[in-house]
């Protein structure tokens, strides 16, 4: 049944075991096409609904909302970022994600000895809060933070293009 498998991506990305996420997406994607073109396949096995919106929500929700992290906060006009990303991925993005009037775009790179974020936003009065927890060191657009002072360890960031370096 997908929703109920959506449902265990979901949990599972919300406590920190993006793999076991990946591997219910992975299942949930099986029934791509399966019964509509171009779609997944709404109850398994056969003589259920063909489609329906919350089979987005066990696939959108763990991989925006817990491997990329994107954690909109539309009233305060900031976008907190906290990413897991599966190990696996090495490199992935996201483009032109919609947080109220603000358009957010983020790449990341898990590079052998560091985190590289790329972020980009249509807006610049928006805020970019970072988790940047267990940082050895962090540079931000090649300047490197002071760490020590930060407030719960989250950078407060703004501009358009903003390129973090995690260590």
């Amino acid at each position: 049944m997908t929703l109920p498998t959506g449902v265990q991506a979901v949990a599972a990305a919300r406590y920190g075991d993006s793999k076991l996420a990946l591997e219910y997406i992975a299942k949930l994607n099986r029934s791509f096409s399966f019964a509509l073109p171009g779609s997944m396949y709404e109850v398994s096995p056969d003589f259920g609904m063909m489609t329906q919106a919350w089979n987005i929500y066990g696939v959108a929700v763990p991989i925006v909302g817990y491997f990329f992290g994107i954690q909109p906060r539309a009233f305060e006009k900031s976008i907190y970022i906290s990413p897991q990303l599966p190990m696996q991925w090495k490199d992935a993005s996201l483009d032109n994600v919609k947080v109220g009037d603000n358009s957010l775009s983020l790449a990341i790179s898990q590079k052998s000895d560091h985190k590289e974020y790329l972020i980009q936003q249509s807006l610049l009065d928006w805020t970019v809060l970072v988790n940047v927890k267990n940082a050895k060191k962090v540079i931000v657009n090649d300047k490197e933070m002071d760490i020590k002072s930060l407030v719960d360890d989250v950078l407060k960031l703004s501009g358009q293009r903003i390129v973090v370096k995690i260590f």
